[in-house]
C-alpha cells in the first residue's frame, strides 16, 4: 500500500492551515491486540470541536469503496465527539469487536475539525460557536486474527502470500548509480501485492530487505 493512497485531505476552507494533529496516516490493531489508542494534539491558539466517524472501506487503496460492517459495533471508539482547548492533547481508542478469523479488514476514520470562537452578542452570556471547518482522513487497518505471514522474494521482485500487511524497508545501491549510491525505499503492501523495487537495486549482493509485522521486524536479505 502506497502511502499517498491513504493520505490526508482537507475540505471546506481553501487556504485554512491544519490545525489538530492525529498522527500517523496508516493504523494498524495487531493480531495480539483487540483496541488501539490515537493521541490527538490541537496545535493552534483557538479551541477545537472534534467529531470522529469510521465506516469499513474494501481497500485502503485508490478506488477502495466504502462496504457494510459485518456485524453490529464491528468497530467502536470513544469518545466520537471532544472538545480540545488551545495547546491540548487527548486520545481517541478505537475497540475491534468483529469476527475473530482470517481476513484483513479496513476501515477510514474521519476527524472533523471545526474552530470555536466566543460569541460576544450578549455580555450576559458568552457561548462557544463553530467557525471554520476541515475534515481530515486516515486508515485504520485490523491485522487478521487468525495471521499466515508469508512472502516470495524472486529476480527482486517481492510478493506478500500471507494474508496480513506488512511494511516494507529496503536499502541498497540505486539503480540508477548516476543519480546516487544509495537509495531507500518504504511501503506497506498488502495480501497478494507483488513488489518490484522502483529504486533499490535488489538483485545487488549489497542491498538489504527487511519487513515489519506488527511489531515484529524479519530481515528478507
Amino acid at each position: 500500500m502506497n502511502l499517498k493512497i491513504a493520505a490526508i485531505w482537507l475540505l471546506l476552507i481553501p487556504g485554512i492551515s491544519q490545525a489538530i494533529n492525529v498522527g500517523a496516516v496508516t493504523t494498524f490493531i495487531d493480531a495480539g491486540s483487540q483496541d488501539v489508542a490515537k493521541e490527538i494534539e490541537n496545535g493552534s491558539a483557538q479551541a477545537r470541536l472534534v467529531t470522529i466517524s469510521v465506516s469499513r472501506i474494501s481497500s485502503p487503496e485508490e478506488g477502495g469503496q466504502e462496504i457494510p460492517m459485518e456485524v453490529a459495533g464491528e468497530l467502536m471508539l470513544s469518545p466520537s465527539r471532544l472538545m480540545l482547548p488551545a495547546h491540548a492533547k487527548n486520545n481517541v481508542r478505537f475497540f475491534y469487536k468483529g469476527p475473530l478469523d482470517g481476513k484483513e479488514r479496513y476501515y477510514r476514520i474521519r476527524w472533523l475539525d471545526t474552530a470555536l470562537s466566543m460569541d460576544d452578542q450578549s455580555n450576559n452570556r458568552r457561548q462557544a460557536v463553530a467557525t471554520t471547518s476541515a475534515q481530515i482522513g486516515t486508515i485504520l487497518v485490523v491485522t487478521p486474527r487468525q495471521q499466515h505471514f508469508a512472502y516470495n522474494l524472486q529476480n527482486g521482485m517481492l510478493s506478500n502470500q500471507g494474508n496480513a500487511s506488512y511494511r516494507t524497508v529496503a536499502y541498497g545501491p540505486c539503480l540508477d548509480r548516476k543519480a546516487q549510491a544509495q537509495c531507500k525505499e518504504t511501503y506497506y503492501d498488502l495480501p497478494g501485492k507483488q513488489r518490484r523495487f522502483k529504486k533499490v537495486d535488489m538483485q545487488d549482493p549489497q542491498s538489504h530487505l527487511g519487513l515489519w509485522l506488527g511489531q515484529e521486524f524479519v530481515v528478507i536479505k
